[in-house]
């Protein structure tokens, strides 16, 4: 599919021209669309688990961002290799939202109320930015070329900081104060103004604040009232806005000039964090359903709810639609084993596309990007960062050359040393193979020829031995052994 203004409006989100690298897309490279398409690019594991998982991936460029423990790295986007690294003053967060990138810089949201900012190229620190407040870096960077702006979260019912920044220097311009903070709940740029959630301070489904902000002071021009936490990106499409709550409400906002005003809102079947991807007069997100979860797609007008597909956990992060003949979201669920999900818009159902390696399943709230040759990426609680892409060939095995021995006498065991395999992935890479194989059988029981088979990954091959019966003298030889090591045992009790 050839590409169009909606591919040049992700790169720009991404590169932070207007909002949040996590932002919901829409797209139309053509990505892996079913499982049988679908292969595992790279994988990337710096981390354990939640409590050390890397940030959730930003491709820029043909680089890949990605934050773990107190370090910054650059990876490849083609092979997942770290390029080159810089080292970062606090860890992330939990790691749950990503790092901002530009042209020139790579803004990090860290722990303990910090920004830090990093030269692109040689990934040195720039600034750093402490807030007085501290707090949780939860909420996405956002910049509009010269200026940053992000949130932090204490608890839900402290204060915490939300800062306008110089991009070039790390100066607070301003900063405002919030009971509940900001948790998943970036700003949006709206002109010479923001709008800007969070939590409500309550730490129920109290009432919280839509404020509209002027981008240069921080002076609150308006405010609209909503039940419950905002924890989603606020969402322009078709000039409105929309946002989803915790307490499981979808709002309709318009701006008209400093003035806020409820067009609509409608309650939810359960808790959403999702920000709402907008396209062709529809709204499209996750919410909780029990222990499980929901898309749902709402008409963009009347927010009327036109289909539900259920999904295997609760979808708490934005999700990627590829607009093509038949719309498809590729998304992720917050339960194991933290796999990669596609909805079928057209005929309402839902489908794994990518399950992890049992080492590398795990819940999951991350979002899907999707890079410009169509590669998926995204991470989950194991520690590991995905790189899914579209297979371009069949993985095939061969063997390059049999073990240097291949005469036996019956008995002996298996010697595989000089076995040679070459593996082609499911992206025509090819690479040789001396270990990690298994072979069967492995003792040669069956005189003459007998074929022995090597496993690597899914894939096998064979090659043939021959095997002499024993001569006389070897079987009476073997049968002196087996009567002395049982006469020894007998009389011994098994010990020597």
């Amino acid at each position: 599919m050839k590409r169009s203004v909606s591919v040049l409006l992700c790169a720009l989100l991404l590169a932070g021209m207007f909002c949040a690298p996590c932002s919901a897309l829409v797209t139309q490279t053509e990505p892996p669309l079913t499982a049988d398409d679908a292969a595992l690019l790279w994988k990337y594991v710096p981390g354990t688990s939640y409590r050390d998982a890397p940030s959730v991936p930003v491709c820029y460029g043909d680089k890949v961002y990605v934050m773990h423990h107190r370090t910054l790295d650059c990876l490849n986007a083609v092979t997942g290799e770290v390029e080159r690294s810089g080292s970062m003053t606090a860890a992330p967060s939990y790691a749950i939202v990503p790092v901002l990138c530009t042209d020139e810089a790579v803004y990090c949201p860290l722990g303990d109320g910090t920004v830090q900012a990093f030269d692109r190229a040689a990934l040195t620190s720039r600034w750093i930015y402490r807030d007085p407040l501290g707090g949780q870096a939860l909420t996405n960077v956002v910049t509009d070329g010269t200026r940053v702006f992000t949130g932090f979260w204490n608890e839900e019912e402290e204060d915490a900081s939300f800062v306008c920044l110089d991009a070039a220097t790390g100066d607070c311009l301003w900063r405002v104060t919030r009971k509940g903070g900001y948790y998943f709940a970036p700003c949006t740029i709206a002109g010479d103004k923001l709008l800007l959630g969070g939590d409500n301070g309550t730490g129920g489904d109290g009432d919280g604040l839509l404020l509209c902000l002027d981008k240069a002071t921080g002076e609150t021009l308006d405010s609209l009232p909503f039940s419950g936490d905002n924890r989603s990106a606020i969402v322009a499409y078709g000039g409105a806005y929309y946002f989803t709550t915790k307490a499981g409400m979808l709002c309709k906002v318009r701006l008209q000039d400093d003035s806020l005003t409820l067009d609509a809102s409608v309650t939810l079947p359960g808790a959403s964090t999702s920000a709402p991807v907008a396209h062709d007069g529809k709204l499209y997100l996750g919410v909780q359903q029990g222990r499980a979860g929901a898309v749902l797609t709402l008409d963009a007008d009347t927010l009327r709810t036109l289909q539900t597909v259920p999904t295997a956990g609760y979808p708490q992060a934005e999700m990627l639609l590829v607009d093509c003949a038949q719309p498809r979201l590729i998304l992720t669920c917050n339960t194991p084993p933290g796999a990669l999900y596609t909805v079928d818009t057209a005929a309402g159902t839902a489908c794994v596309l990518y399950t992890p390696e049992k080492d590398s399943q795990n819940y999951c709230i991350s979002p899907v990007s999707v890079m410009p040759d169509g590669t998926l990426l995204y991470k989950n609680d194991s520690g590991a960062v995905f790189a899914v892409g579209k297979k371009t060939n069949e993985p095939a095995l061969t063997l390059v050359s049999a073990p240097a021995k291949t005469a036996y006498t019956v008995g002996e065991t298996l010697d595989t040393a000089g076995l040679t395999l070459r593996y082609s992935d499911a992206f025509g890479r090819e690479r040789t193979v001396t270990e990690g194989f298994v072979c069967e059988p492995q003792t040669l029981s069956a005189a003459g020829t007998q074929t022995v088979s090597v496993t690597y990954g899914d894939l096998s091959v064979t090659f043939d031995v021959t095997v002499k019966k024993l001569t006389f003298f070897q079987r009476l030889s073997l049968a002196f052994r087996t009567f002395w090591k049982r006469f020894v045992s007998l009389f011994t009790g098994g010990n020597r």
